[in-house]
């Protein structure tokens, strides 16, 4: 399987924090070819309208210079961000993810996503709990709830084409690359899942990117936290560390108090009656 990764020039500790972890975890069939991502100095030079930040339409062109590159690929190919983790049944699951839908029943498959609706993430939470019982995997549509992230996905080779020119539609630049899909999605353009449980995760430098606004930095970590937990090959108390950095001020009384009667209910000890 051909397989490209994007990397800022500038990025030397992520290009080889993912090419070893890439070379210690990838099918032997698995190929991959560096891609140079768009910067925002390039977007600036070339004018590029939309509402978004400079680094955000960056990210829109270099998926699109991914993708560009695979177009001529052999069969199905795999799209990573450099801050992109794989672990010991990565390639596995995704390959069988492949052949798990018919043929014609899909075009892309995600591996990893960042949730952001709480209702969600205790759907998933619990949801993980009863595949971990039945040493079962999924694949959820994801026209079915929000999400974001695009730090891999698989193509189905039939459709490399039509997303590069689903993508080339969207010449002023107003919604993040991800949530651009998101919303063909919706539309009923693209026919995407994600692997449940997660079989990729986010690297600890992932935590770190210059397309994200210092203000959010605690939504991030609480989202990367939350996607971590539910990767394949998860470290519950790695994943969970960042968040418990936040301190205990960062909750309120209510929202504590609250946790604790969900934390009951949600314990694998209550017996249902």
């Amino acid at each position: 399987m051909e397989c490209a990764y994007i990397n800022l020039d500038g990025q030397a500790e992520r290009r080889a924090a993912f090419e070893a972890n890439f070379a210690q975890y990838k099918a032997p069939d698995w190929n991959l070819t560096r891609i140079a991502a768009v910067d925002g100095a390039q977007v600036i030079r070339e004018a590029i309208p939309g509402k978004l930040r400079d680094t955000q339409k960056a990210v829109h062109f270099s998926h699109r210079k991914a993708l560009t590159h695979l177009l001529a690929a052999p069969g199905h190919v795999v799209v990573f961000e450099d801050d992109a983790l794989l672990g010991p049944q990565s390639a596995e699951r995704i390959a069988s993810a492949a052949v798990t839908l018919d043929h014609g029943a899909w075009d892309m498959i995600f591996t990893d996503i960042s949730v952001p609706d709480a209702h969600m993430m205790a759907r998933l939470f619990l949801l993980r709990r009863e595949l971990a019982v039945s040493n079962e995997e999924m694949l959820l549509p994801l026209v079915e709830f929000a999400f974001s992230g695009t730090s891999c996905y698989l193509v189905h080779e039939r459709f490399k084409p039509r997303l590069l020119e689903l993508l080339q539609w969207n010449r002023v630049l107003d919604v993040p690359f991800d949530l651009s899909l998101r919303e063909m999605m919706f539309r009923g353009d693209i026919r995407a899942f994600v692997t449940f449980p997660f079989v990729t995760s986010l690297s600890p430098l992932g935590d770190r990117s210059d397309n994200q606004l210092g203000t959010t930095a605690v939504t991030d970590t609480v989202w990367n936290a939350f996607r971590r937990m539910m990767w394949l090959h998860r470290d519950i108390d790695a994943a969970v560390a960042p968040v418990e950095r936040l301190g205990t001020d960062f909750l309120d009384a209510e929202t504590r108090a609250f946790l604790k009667v969900f934390g009951a209910a949600m314990s694998d000890k209550l017996l249902y009656k």
